[in-house]
This record gives structure tokens, sequence and C-alpha cells, in this order.
């Protein structure tokens, strides 16, 4: 009996070592109700479909293509029914999660997630009428189970005319594993790693595109020297945003993207009117000062609260009275606040002392 241990044990690992990029980590061989030799017997048997998919998805990824497709779907298929045959909870749940992942390989190979990410974005775009007949993307999962169930024909006719021959042949012989992985939400320890959270995540690949196209203009309007008059952003930003708290999959990364992008909207937009090519060292750290500085901080400093309609509402109370006025205090701050050199502080000071007058006379009482 050991010898016959031995090769099964070896098998799953020569399987995982081979398998490493194509399939997840984490076998488990201890099981509440059974055996850890009768797990890793289990586990050893079925490991033989891992190990021949990962071969077949090896060859598949390396150009051979239509010889090695349909072994794969067949062997996903296996790969669960083996292990479901086992006595251990712990190796039906592994098979589980092998069978996803060796489903969503096929998913690749067949370029389903390309073909799931464009209809989507027709969904969001509602290029095609037949899509705003059903709601393909409800959080209702019965109901988006429904509309993908009425609106068979109308996602095929997409899928069709934008999606790649690979596609096609997929949806034709697994039509209704797709729709598993859509509406059957992963409650499991896998979650927000799982393929349905993947798969569903696409849904905000409209807003994606969207915020995109902002950016680019964005960057044309640094190119052109002009203002960045798009005022749909910050709602674009927060629709997105919206979207991605739907589906865990979204890291804070993505987030941050989106908060990056408003942020430096913000930022040209107030820079603009004062400065419209590029601002000064000088001028930079008077706008830092303006904003953030911390007035109780210097005494020479006093607060002057800000005067109703002279400048943006939301702006900050404006520190200006004495710090304006006083040379001294000016550099003394400066100097600290922004590790400004003195010969950029008196280069810039009589300039800046007279573009301060002229923007802000309703707020210096001379």
């Amino acid at each position: 009996m050991l010898p016959f241990i031995y090769c099964v044990v070896s098998l799953f690992l020569f399987t995982s070592t081979n398998a490493n990029k194509l399939f997840p980590p984490g076998i488990s061989t201890t099981s509440d109700d059974c055996s850890s030799k009768e797990s890793m017997i289990s586990i050893g048997i079925c490991s033989r479909y891992v190990h021949q998919s990962a071969v077949y998805l090896s060859e598949t990824y390396s150009g051979s293509f239509q010889s090695s497709l349909a072994n794969v779907t067949k062997l996903c298929d296996s790969i669960e029914n083996c292990s479901e045959k086992s006595n251990c909870r712990d190796v039906r749940k592994t098979g589980k999660m092998y069978k996803e992942k060796c489903d969503e390989n096929e998913m690749v190979l067949y370029k389903m997630k390309d073909c799931l990410r464009s209809f989507y974005y027709e969904v969001y775009s509602g290029a095609t009428n037949c899509t705003k007949l059903y709601n393909y993307t409800s959080s209702d999962m019965n109901t988006r189970k429904n509309a993908f169930t009425s609106g068979k024909e109308c996602f095929l006719s997409f899928t069709n005319l934008w999606c790649s021959p690979e596609s096609n042949k997929y949806l034709k012989q697994s039509y209704d594993k797709l729709v598993n992985y859509l509406t059957i939400d992963n409650d499991g320890p896998d979650q927000c790693n799982s393929l349905y959270d993947e798969l569903n995540s696409y849904q905000c690949i409209g807003y994606q595109y969207a915020v995109s196209f902002l950016e680019r203009e964005l960057e044309k309007a640094k190119l052109m020297k002009k203002p960045y008059e798009k005022n749909e952003t910050e709602p674009m930003l927060e629709e997105t945003r919206k979207c991605y708290r739907k589906y865990c999959k979204y890291t804070y990364e993505q987030y941050e993207y989106l908060n990056k992008l408003s942020e430096d909207i913000v930022n040209y937009n107030s820079d603009y009117p004062l400065a419209p090519k590029t601002l000064s060292e000088f001028d930079r750290c008077i706008e830092y000062i303006l904003q953030n500085i911390d007035a109780d901080k210097y005494k020479c400093i006093r607060k002057t609260p800000q005067k109703s309609g002279t400048v943006d509402e939301n702006a900050p109370t404006v520190k200006l009275t004495g710090f304006l006025r006083d040379k001294e205090c000016m550099k003394l701050v400066m100097t600290q606040e922004c590790w400004m050199s003195l010969t950029i502080f008196e280069e810039g000071w009589e300039a800046t002392r007279h573009q301060m007058k002229t923007l802000w006379k309703e707020l210096i009482d001379e």
C-alpha cells in the first residue's frame, strides 16, 4: 500500500508543479470527514486530469489551438466529476476550485472574456436596441438570469457580429455554463477572486472607457493650454465608483486612479486662470500657503475670513492679512514651508506682490 501512496503523492506534486501558472495553489489534504491518507489518494487519482489539462493548455497557448481545445473542455468536466466521487469534503471542494480555474482558462482560449467585455460596453452605450429590453446587469440574480435566458437571441445577435468565431463556438456548446457563472454568486473562501466576480466586474467597462476619454481630454487641454470644460467629469467619476462598489474585484489602486484624475482636474482648473502655462516655484509656494498653512504656527500671520462673493464659495479661509504685506513674514513662512532658497524668494517677491494685490484687491484693505 505504501508504494501506491508514494506514487499518488509523487503524481500530485508533479501535477502541481507543471500546472503552476494555470491552476490555483492551496490543495488541502485534511478533511473533517476522512483521513489524510484517503484525501491524498483521492487527490492523486484526480490529479491526472489536472495535469493533462495543464499539458493541453500549454500546447494551446503555444499555438496548437484546434488540436487541444476540445480536450481541454472535456477534461474540465472530468476534474469535477472525479472529485465529486470522493468521500472527502475538502477533495470535492478542491475539485470545484480546479474546475472553475479550468473553465476560466477555457474562456480565455475561446476569447470569451473579450467578447463579454464588448457586450457589456454595448449594454452601457445602448447602441443595440434590443439590449435595452433586458436587464443584463440587474443586481437581482433571478432578474439577470431571466435576461440572459429571454434575451439569449439578442445576446447572440451581438456576438455573431462582433465576437470571434472561437467565442461563438464556445457559446453554442457552453451558453448555460456562462450564464451560471454570471448569475450564481460565489460565497466560498475564494470570494472576490472567483470567476463570477471577474466576469461581473466587466459591467463597469463602459464607465472605464468614458473615464479614459475624459482623461485624454484633460491631457489635450494641457497640451493646448486651454481650459478643461468637461463638466460631466465628476458625475462620471462618481458613477464609476458606484459601479466599482458593486463588485469586490476592484482594488484600492483603481479607486485611487479615479481620485487622482479628479484631483488633477481640480488643480488644473484652479491653476489655469492664474497661470495658463506653468506656475513658478514662488507661485506654487504661495498657492500652497494660501490653501494649507496653519496660521497659528506663525505669529506674523493673521487670518482674514473670506468675503462673500469675492472668490469661490467653497474655498477655505484666506490667510492674507499681515502675510502679504510683510516681506519678512513671507520670507520666513515660504523658506520654511516650501524649502525655498533666499535667491528664488527675492526674485519672485516684487512681481508676486503686485500680482496678489491685483487678484485679491477686495480682500486686502490697503
